[in-house]
C-alpha cells in the first residue's frame, strides 16, 4: 500500500478568504536539508498551555475543504494517508481534535508535525524521505519545487488564484480541486 502525504492548511483545511498570505507565486530558495535532520525530531517541543492556546487560536476555527472527506475516503481504500504539516509539534492535540471534529480522522493514518529546528519545507522533505513517500500535495510552490529538486517523485500543487500562473517543472501535477487528485494517483 503506497502512502500519500497531504499538507493541511490550503490543501485539506481552507485558508480564510482562500488566500495564504505567506505563500509567494514565485518559488524561493530553501536551505539544504541539514545532515542531522533525523536527530532534530528527538528534541523535546514545548507543551506549554500558552503554545497550545496559540495553536487553537490560529487553526481551530478553520473549515475543511468541502471535498476533503470524500477524497480521503476514496484514497484511503488503496493508499495510506498521512498529513505532513508545518504546524508546530506542540499543536498535536489541537490538530487531532480538528480532524476528529470534521470527520477526517478515520482516513488519516499518521500526522507529522514540524520540529522547531527545521523549516517547514525541510521538515516535509525529511519526513517524505524517511517514510519513502513519493506523492505529496501542497499549496506552496516553493515547497513543490524543493521536493521536486530533492527527488520526491510526485509532488502535486494544490493551486489557488495566487499561484495559478506559477511556473512548475513539467513532471509536477497541478490540481485546482481535490477530486482531481483521484485521477492522478488512482
Amino acid at each position: 500500500m503506497n502512502a500519500i502525504s497531504f499538507d493541511l492548511d490550503g490543501v485539506l483545511a481552507l485558508w480564510p478568504l482562500g488566500v495564504n498570505p505567506g505563500i509567494s507565486s514565485r518559488p524561493r530558495k530553501v536551505a539544504p536539508l541539514p545532515a542531522d535532520a533525523a536527530k532534530r525530531y528527538d528534541e523535546r517541543t514545548s507543551d506549554s498551555p500558552l503554545r497550545l492556546f496559540v495553536e487553537r487560536l490560529r487553526f481551530a476555527w478553520r473549515v475543511p475543504d468541502p471535498d476533503a472527506m470524500d477524497v480521503l475516503r476514496a484514497l484511503s481504500e488503496r493508499h495510506r494517508i498521512v498529513v505532513t504539516t508545518g504546524r508546530s509539534a506542540a499543536g498535536l492535540p489541537a490538530l487531532e481534535a480538528w480532524l476528529e471534529r470534521h470527520g477526517l480522522r478515520p482516513y488519516v493514518h499518521d500526522l507529522y508535525l514540524s520540529p522547531k529546528t527545521l523549516s517547514t519545507r525541510q521538515h516535509k522533505l525529511a519526513t517524505l524521505q524517511r517514510l519513502g513517500i513519493d506523492t505529496h500535495v501542497d499549496d506552496d510552490p516553493t515547497t513543490i519545487w524543493y521536493l521536486h529538486e530533492n527527488g520526491v517523485a510526485r509532488p502535486v500543487l494544490r493551486s489557488w488564484p495566487k499561484t495559478e500562473r506559477t511556473e512548475l517543472p513539467s513532471s509536477v501535477a497541478r490540481i485546482r480541486r481535490l477530486p482531481e487528485l483521484l485521477e492522478i494517483v488512482g
